[in-house]
C-alpha cells in the first residue's frame, strides 16, 4: 500500500469516529499529514508504566488494555476503544511519566498525537481533538474521584485526615496529576 492509500485509509477511519463525522475531509487530510499512524498486533506492548510519555494515541481500530503494577502484582484497570485518547498527560506537561502499561488486546491502529500537533490553528480536526481531550480528562478525573470516595468509605481515618490537612491548590493538584507543569 503506498503512502497516499495509507493516508486515505486513515482519513476514512477518522471519518468513521463519531467526533470527526462533521469535520471537513480537507481538515482530516491535513491532520493526518501532520502525524503518523501505528499498527499494533495483539499482545504488543504499546506503553510501559514508569517510562517517559512523549506522545498520546487516538485509538482508531481495535482495543487496548491498561494495567498497573504495584507490589509486584499487575492489575487490569480498563480498556481503550476506537475514538478514545490514551496517554494524554504527555500532551500537557514536559515531564510526563506513563501511569500504566498499555497493550493491544487485539490488532489495533492508533494515530500518534504530539503536543505540537495541538498547536495548529484553524484546523477543525485539531479543534475536535482538543475538545475530545478535555472530555477525556474530565471523565478520568470523575473516575478517579469515584475511586477516591470508595477508599474513603473503607477507611474513615483517611476521611477525617483529609479534613484536617489544608486542601492543595489547583496548581498543586494539576502538578501531582500531570507532573512538571510550570
Amino acid at each position: 500500500m503506498d503512502e497516499q492509500s495509507t493516508s486515505d485509509a486513515i482519513v476514512e477511519l477518522l471519518q468513521a469516529l463519531q467526533q470527526f463525522r462533521q469535520v471537513p475531509r480537507e481538515d482530516l487530510v491535513e491532520l493526518v499529514a501532520g502525524t503518523r499512524a501505528l499498527r499494533f498486533e495483539a499482545e504488543t506492548e504499546v506503553f510501559r508504566q514508569g517510562q517517559p510519555g512523549l506522545t498520546a494515541l487516538l485509538v482508531l481500530t481495535g482495543k487496548l488494555e491498561a494495567s498497573v503494577t504495584s507490589g509486584g502484582r499487575e492489575m487490569s484497570v480498563g480498556h481503550c476503544h476506537p475514538g478514545e485518547i490514551v496517554g494524554e498527560s504527555a500532551l500537557l506537561g514536559r515531564e510526563s511519566i506513563r501511569n500504566a502499561t498499555l497493550r493491544a488486546s487485539e490488532g489495533s491502529i492508533c494515530l500518534v498525537l504530539t503536543p505540537g500537533l495541538l498547536d495548529r490553528r484553524g484546523n477543525r480536526a485539531v479543534a475536535v481533538l482538543e475538545q475530545h481531550l478535555v472530555s477525556t480528562l474530565a471523565r478520568r478525573v470523575r473516575r478517579t474521584n469515584l475511586a477516591i470516595k470508595q477508599v474513603w468509605r473503607k477507611d474513615p481515618v483517611a476521611d477525617v485526615a483529609a479534613h484536617l490537612t489544608p486542601a492543595p491548590t489547583l496548581r498543586e493538584r494539576l502538578r501531582a496529576m500531570f507532573g512538571g507543569l510550570s
